[in-house]
């Protein structure tokens, strides 16, 4: 009997509160959308690099004063599959390159080739 006498008094607290609770769903999943394109573009802007063609690498290869040493940091499938070669390149496994970082030389500039 005190949910029939009580039931018209509390449904729409209840369904404000739904309301409620729906609204700070979406808030929660635009701000959480909001953050990860943010934080993207934050990754993307520290984390990117300088890229060069091959062109460029090719007439840097075979310039007289070139103090460059290109790595290959490609797979084993890639490396294995591959039907060109840069000539000169010093071949590092990718799990390997931490290891061999003091082994570098330091006067060179480095360009490392991975796939």
């Amino acid at each position: 009997m005190a949910g029939v006498l009580y039931g018209r008094k509390v449904l729409p607290h209840v369904m404000r509160a739904q309301r409620a609770l729906g609204v700070l769903g979406g808030a929660a999943l635009a701000a959480f959308v909001a953050w990860k394109l943010y934080e993207r573009r934050w990754l993307v802007r520290r984390y990117a690099v300088a890229r060069i063609d091959v062109g460029e690498l090719q007439s840097l290869l075979t310039s007289s004063a070139s103090d460059i040493l290109v790595i290959d940091l490609r797979s084993e499938q890639a490396f294995s599959q591959a039907s060109h070669m840069v000539l000169g390149a010093r071949r590092i496994p990718p799990g390997e390159f931490e290891s061999h970082t003091g082994t570098l030389p330091l006067d060179k500039e480095l360009i490392l080739y991975c796939t």
